[in-house]
């Protein structure tokens, strides 16, 4: 086996078991979401919609605005690196946010809770 191709193989195997681990820990110990209809009890992700919303105080109502949107141009395109595609899952500690962005195979990492739209993520795994 090729040198290169190992070490990528190795680098992505190593971030799989990463996801994987923090996927497992973060789902019993933190809050999460799967859609803007399973709430629980947080942080709500719109993966139909390319975009993370949040509201800090965990209540909401149809119609209601969001008070955060990270990686959002617009509803009509698909994800790139500057927005999200189908965000699966959304965990935080009440300090950090994570956030999987499923089709653009990534999990983006803020180590606080942003206040201010399109807040870029301080680390990207993916």
């Amino acid at each position: 086996m090729k040198k290169p191709f190992k070490n990528i193989l190795v680098i992505t195997l190593a971030v799989a078991v990463v996801i994987v681990v923090a996927s497992l820990f973060f789902q019993k110990k933190l809050p999460f979401s799967d859609s803007l209809t399973n709430v629980f009890p947080k942080i709500p992700s719109a993966r139909l919609y390319k975009q993370v919303i949040t509201k800090p105080e965990g209540w909401f109502k149809t119609g209601q605005a969001a008070d955060l949107i990270l990686y959002a141009d617009d509803f009509n395109n698909a994800g790139s690196a500057t927005n999200l595609n189908y965000p699966m899952k959304v965990v935080s500690d009440g300090k950090r946010l994570i956030v999987s962005d499923t089709y653009n195979n990534r999990v983006l990492i803020w180590n606080r809770i942003p206040t201010q739209d399109h807040t870029p993520a301080d680390l990207v795994i993916g």
